[in-house]
Parts: structure tokens; sequence; C-alpha cells
């Protein structure tokens, strides 16, 4: 029997197409078991923070009571140990000028699966730096 990686991961967009998407794909990945909580405001984000442990989120750059950079300040001040979060975008080019999110994706990679290499990668770079030792999220266990 072998064991089969499974990652939490948060979907944080006001669309609901794009929310479906997201999900949809990730439960069809053969790369990762993905367990996907879905959020329609960073209001029921930080809810649903409040009450589940995430390996990483996916935020849009524009939710419905604040930005995607105001939501993961909101998370880094909030959490001990913050997940690492990808900024979603709806055209290429453009940066994580706060420095919180682990990496910009732009919403198009979703359709040609760039957004479960980012995930994997993302939470891969976490659990090799230094801080991450007593990180939760995922283990070899």
């Amino acid at each position: 029997m072998t064991d089969t990686l499974t990652l939490n991961i948060l979907v944080v967009d006001h669309d609901v197409y794009f929310r479906t998407l997201c999900t949809r794909r990730l439960r069809r990945s053969r790369s990762a078991t993905f367990q996907v909580s879905i959020a329609e405001s960073a209001s029921s984000a930080l809810h649903l923070i409040e009450q589940n442990e995430f390996d990483c989120a996916l935020i849009d750059v524009r939710l419905p009571d604040m930005t995607g950079t105001e939501l993961m300040e909101v998370i880094h001040q909030q959490c001990e140990m913050p997940f690492p979060m990808i900024l979603l975008c709806p055209t290429s080019g453009r940066t994580d000028d706060s420095g919180l999110a682990t990496s910009v994706l732009p919403k198009r990679e979703v359709a040609n699966y760039g957004m479960i290499s980012s995930i994997l990668s993302a939470i891969s770079n976490r659990n090799c730096s230094p801080d991450s030792a007593d990180a939760p999220g995922v283990s070899s266990e």
C-alpha cells in the first residue's frame, strides 16, 4: 500500500466559476491528493483559517471586502506560522509589492495546470526553509 500525499488548499475568489475550476483541477490532479476549501470573500477565508490548517492558499487579488494583499497581511498578523500564499491575478506581469505572496499566478495558468506546479513548489520551498522545522503541513510520515 502506498501513502498518498494529502494537501489542504484554500481557494479564495469572488468568482464562483473560477472557484469551481480550481476545485476541479485540484481534485483531478495525479501529483497529490488535494482537500479543497473555498471562500468567496476575505471574511469567509479568515473564518475557515481559524477552524482549519492549510498547506497553501490561492488568493484572488480582488475580493469583495478587501484586496488579496490586505487579506495576506491579516493572515501574516494572525498566524504564528503563515502558510504559503499564491496571489491570483487576471494577467501576467503583475508582482506582489507586499512581499507576502509566495508567488503570483495569472488566472489563465489554472487551465493549463500551472496552478498545481505552483502549489507544490510553494509548499516544497516552505518545507525546505530553515524556519519550517516545526511547521504544520506536509509531512513525510
